[in-house]
């Protein structure tokens, strides 16, 4: 998948040492949504439910990838993740189709569970 065409597609946030990487780079840090630590089919169906935030989740793996362990990076990862989700929803859907408000939900989910849960794997890297 070419994440940086994406990437520009929904005019999405994303460090400059994301944009400058290869697809090959991406590729070996992307792993899907969910932790490193879930087994593989627990990532294949949390990416399943969460397929049209794929971009977003890349820029979010690069971040992790490259943490610098600060509550400050941790808490801007994710909301960077929570704002490139929400503009692939608004680019995707009108307001007014449901589809919009269910994307909406599955962003929120997969940010509050970020909070909650990611900050182990933000220090592992």
């Amino acid at each position: 998948m070419d994440f940086q065409i994406l990437v520009m597609k929904y005019a999405l946030s994303a460090p400059e040492s994301f944009l400058a990487a290869t697809e090959e780079e991406i590729d070996s840090v992307y792993n899907g949504a969910g932790p490193d630590w879930m087994p593989e089919w627990g990532c294949d169906i949390l990416t399943e439910f969460l397929r049209i935030f794929k971009p977003a989740i890349a820029i979010h793996d690069w971040r992790y990838e490259y943490a610098d362990g600060t509550e400050e990076g941790f808490k801007t990862a994710n909301e960077e993740f929570l704002a490139n989700m929400r503009k692939i929803i608004a680019a995707e859907y009108s307001r007014w189709n449901p589809l919009y408000w269910k994307w909406q939900w599955r962003a929120w989910l997969a940010y509050r569970a970020c909070v909650k849960l990611g900050w182990s794997s933000w220090l592992d890297n």
